[in-house]
Formats: structure tokens, sequence, C-alpha cells
């Protein structure tokens, strides 16, 4: 994912369960935050970079770039 603060890309591991996206800094790490995912979120293909996926809520604008296609294909279709 691309920093809030600072914009430099981290790798982060995430789980989705029902309506919230939690991110860890490694697989089995503690928990640094979770993204709930409301009908007012919007998920597009980002302009930014290639393969980039842009989810916006309504307090920011993340991006994610998963390792390869089908994963970006599996995000859209399981955030959506």
């Amino acid at each position: 994912k691309l920093g809030a603060k600072f914009k430099t890309w981290k790798r982060r591991y995430f789980i989705l369960k029902g309506n919230s996206l939690s991110y860890y800094q490694q697989k089995d790490g503690d928990l640094i935050g979770t993204i709930y995912l409301t009908p007012q979120c919007t998920i597009t293909m980002s302009l930014e970079k290639s393969n980039c996926i842009e989810l916006k809520t309504s307090d920011r604008t993340w991006y994610f770039i998963p390792p390869d296609e089908m994963e970006l294909n599996a995000w859209q279709g399981a955030i959506q």
C-alpha cells in the first residue's frame, strides 16, 4: 500500500472479513489498522500506476498493488 504521511510503498498483509479490511506489517504480526468498507466506498483502477487499485473511503484514498493480475482481480471482486 502507499503510505499516507510518507509517500512510499510498503508491503502489508490484508484480511477481508465482512465489511472490514484489516492490515498487518507481517503475515502473523500485530494488527496495524482497519479499513471499514461502507456503501460509499469506491474501488477503481488507479491512473497513478499500472495494476494499482484505488480504494476511496470517506476519509482517505488508499492505493494497493497486488503481486499479480490474478490477485488484482480477486481483490476487486472481493471488495466490491
